[in-house]
């Protein structure tokens, strides 16, 4: 930010260097005009300095605009002190803010809007020293959701919405304002995605989760994305209650990668509907990455049981039995096959 509030000095400074002082003579007006230039320029000499001094830059400015100001009056029409003005205003709202002068820094950004209140530039300008320099981000968001009400703007939108997001946790307000990005903005990025899909989890809208999260893998995401956006989608459809698509989505997870956790709900699932080559395969997997979890012992057995395996079922009911909550119910098909 710094380099470019000089830079966009830099080019205000050439506007006021070329501005000749002008010969002196008995006219007044002459000679407070001079004396009003001479002030401009020596703000820019500050500016020049090294390193630049913002602060004594800043009152050279206004001094230099006060001057301007009190000839205006008298001034010809085809005299340039109006744009003079304008140039210091806007070169009193950069300077201002980097010498700290952060409350008159938005002053002048407020003169600059009165006399341009469509420059949408100014509204960003104001809210980065809001949030960055004052620490009032809450008061920038308001400022921008006011204009906004009149205007579109994604930029805009998507400080609000990160403010909702990330600082205020107000995930009902925030989606608010991702969904105002959707429709007005033609490129979504992964980013805009993970964060309105994250919004919706927060809010318990899963319907939602799983339409943008399908969404989403249309814009082929990276690998690592499409992997975690698989067990999303499998999750949102868990917390709806609906196992069969859980099923489907939770198996392409696995497929992808193997997580004990989710292969024991897979094989879990599986074992209810009686599909024994299924109910193996995904306790095989639980038990390859997690030899401790007893109970895919058990559900593993059952399935052999039910296979006809009645060796393949003893060995894994004599591991099940230290279950504490399963290992009851191995004991009773051990006893079984006495």
């Amino acid at each position: 930010m710094k380099l470019t509030m000089r830079t966009i000095i830099t080019l205000i400074i050439l506007i006021t260097i070329a501005l000749p002082i002008l010969a002196v003579d008995d006219n007044e007006y002459i000679g407070k005009k001079n004396a009003a230039i001479a002030k401009a320029k020596e703000g820019d000499g500050f500016i020049n300095a090294t390193p630049p001094d913002y602060q004594n830059a800043a009152i050279a400015y206004e001094n230099a605009l006060d001057r301007f100001k009190d000839l205006l009056a008298d001034a010809n029409p085809a005299d340039s002190l109006q744009l003079q003005i304008d140039v210091l205003i806007k070169n009193l709202s950069v300077t201002n803010r980097s010498a700290g002068n952060f409350e008159e820094a938005l002053d002048f950004l407020d003169q600059r809007l009165a006399k341009t209140p469509e420059d949408e530039s100014l509204y960003l300008q104001k809210f980065l020293i809001l949030k960055e320099d004052l620490g009032k981000e809450a008061v920038g968001v308001k400022m921008l959701e006011e204009y906004l009400t009149t205007h579109t703007n994604v930029r805009m939108a998507t400080q609000i919405a990160n403010y909702y997001y990330f600082r205020a946790k107000d995930y009902k307000s925030a989606v608010v304002w991702f969904e105002y990005i959707q429709v007005n903005n033609p490129e979504l990025d992964a980013n805009f995605y993970k964060n309105i899909i994250s919004a919706y989890k927060k809010i318990k809208n899963y319907t939602k989760v799983i339409e943008l999260s399908k969404e989403y893998l249309t814009i082929n995401p990276p690998e690592s994305d499409v992997v975690k956006t698989y067990k999303s989608i499998g999750s949102a459809y868990k917390s709806q209650k609906d196992s069969k698509n859980t099923l489907i989505w939770y198996e392409k997870y696995l497929e992808k990668k193997q997580d004990p956790k989710v292969a024991l709900y897979v094989c879990n699932q599986y074992y209810k509907k009686k599909s024994n080559d299924k109910t193996i395969k995904y306790a095989n997997m639980v038990i390859a990455k997690n030899s401790k979890k007893l109970v895919a012992y058990f559900l593993r057995g059952v399935a052999k049981f039910n296979k006809g395996d009645k060796e393949g079922a003893k060995a894994d009911f004599m591991i099940a039995k230290e279950d504490p909550k399963y290992g009851v119910h191995a004991q009773k098909f051990l006893d079984s096959m006495k």
